[in-house]
Formats: structure tokens, sequence, C-alpha cells
């Protein structure tokens, strides 16, 4: 009986968003931009990973001998329910060398527990990417402005951004799509497909971090931004209140018994 009958329309397939390796390096080296926010920006490009599975991700998951991370597990924002990943298709993928330092840095000496805690709500997550791109320089129209094309960055598309340099280093397709844990193969395909229009001039993806994100914000260098430390609060501003500029936007695991 559907035989001839035209599927629903669902409008226009809106481009993706992500950064150019340039910008995510002016990004990460923003002195303007606070350490934790740098860091877990980096994480996010770096591994790929859904926001959920950044919740999720335990120092269990890491194995630093063999240079892998197991990502099985999603947690969800609001309800706090911890279970499989949005697809329900686990991986173990190598990581990528230029972030081994810096998780090197947030699991510290600890044997357990998450590698981050207390990430703000999604909404809250992409509010801050934002602001703290317009603070680092960063005002390409598109990064901002959504329409019938297109739509403005969110933190998810950090994820994007590591998977179209997957793209443009020119991964193996199958490769690909295991790494960033799809389920079917046509996702993969259009990161692919972007990947081919943008390669020349597109920059150098995965390349090393500032040395001065590595390091805990209560022991940075003089000249280093303002540590994110609970212990050094202050009161929130009309800005920090409406979730645009968290004072304490998240915290990690290591430094989140000090004293409010």
């Amino acid at each position: 009986p559907a035989k001839d009958v035209p599927a629903p329309d669902r409008g226009v397939r809106k481009v993706k968003a992500y950064l150019y390796p340039s910008e995510f390096s002016a990004l990460v080296a923003c002195e303007a931009v606070p350490l934790l926010w740098r860091q877990l920006f980096a994480v996010a490009v770096y591994l790929y990973a859904r926001s959920g599975e950044l919740r999720a991700l335990q120092i269990e998951d890491l194995d630093f001998e063999h240079g892998t991370v197991h990502i099985h597990r999603s947690e969800s924002q609001r309800r706090s329910i911890v279970k499989g990943t949005n697809t329900g298709v686990a991986r173990r993928v190598s990581i990528e060398p230029e972030i081994v330092p810096l998780l090197r840095v947030l699991v510290g000496d600890r044997s357990e527990g998450p590698v981050l805690e207390d990430m703000p709500s999604e909404r809250n997550l992409s509010r801050a990417l934002r602001l703290y791109l317009e603070r680092a320089g960063l005002k390409r129209r598109e990064l901002f402005e959504g329409g019938d094309t297109r739509k403005n960055i969110t933190f998810h598309d950090l994820r994007a951004t590591g998977i179209t340099w997957l793209a443009v280093r020119g991964d193996e397709p199958l490769k690909i799509k295991s790494r960033a844990g799809h389920a079917g193969f046509g996702t993969t395909e259009g990161y692919i497909r972007e990947a081919e229009h943008v390669t020349a001039g597109f920059g150098t993806v995965f390349s090393e971090l500032p040395p001065e994100v590595l390091h805990w914000p209560r022991n940075g260098p003089v000249g280093s931004p303002p540590r994110d430390d609970l212990s050094e609060r202050q009161a929130p501003s009309k800005a920090e209140r409406a979730g645009f500029e968290p004072a304490v936007p998240f915290r990690v695991h290591r430094i989140s018994s000090a004293a409010p």
C-alpha cells in the first residue's frame, strides 16, 4: 500500500561543525580559558568519545601499558544511570599518543575511580565551549550561527572533530568506524566524504598538547590561568548563575575533596 508514496520530508541534513587543528591549538593554549576546561576539550577531541562516555570513563578503562582505552559505558547526566554506549557498540582502541601525558596527569597516582566527575549538563558544556572559543579569539561564523543547512558548534562536535581528523589523516574507513563506535558504516562515510573536500591545507591533526596544559591547576607555574579549585571559588556572577560561565565548571576527581 505504500508503493510510490514518498517518504516524509525530514528537511535538509545539517552540516556538522568541527574545529580545524589551528583553532583547537589556539583554544587549548589560551590562558584566558580555565585550565580544567582546556584539559576537558583536549580529552574530548583526542578520545573522540561522547559526553556520556566521558562521564563513565574509569581509570581501569585506561591501559597505559598497551596504549589502549576501553569505552564500553555511558552515564546519563540527568539520572546518573550507567549503561552501555549509545549505539550498544563497545570498543577497545589505541589511545592517540599525544593525549597520553594528559591522561597520566588526570589519573595521578590513583588506581581506581572516574577520570572526570561532575561534568555539567550537555547544554552548559556547549555554552561554555562557544564562550571559550570566543575568548580564545576564534570567531569563524559557522561555529556560532545555525540555520536551515548548518548548526552552531556543540560539545558533541568535539567528538566530530576527532573523527574528522581521523578521516583527514587517512585512516582506513573500517578502522574509523571501529574507533568511533558507529553502529553503521553510513555514519562513518559522512566523515570520510567531508575529509575528501578539506584535506588540502587542513593542518596537522592530533599534534602535541602545549606543556602548560600538562599540570594540575593548584601547582601551575607562574602566569598560569586562575585555578579551578573549590577552595578558591568566588561568588558567582550573573553570567555564572545563568550557566554561561560556571565558576567551577566541573571537578576532576583528584581535587573533588577540596573544602567548599
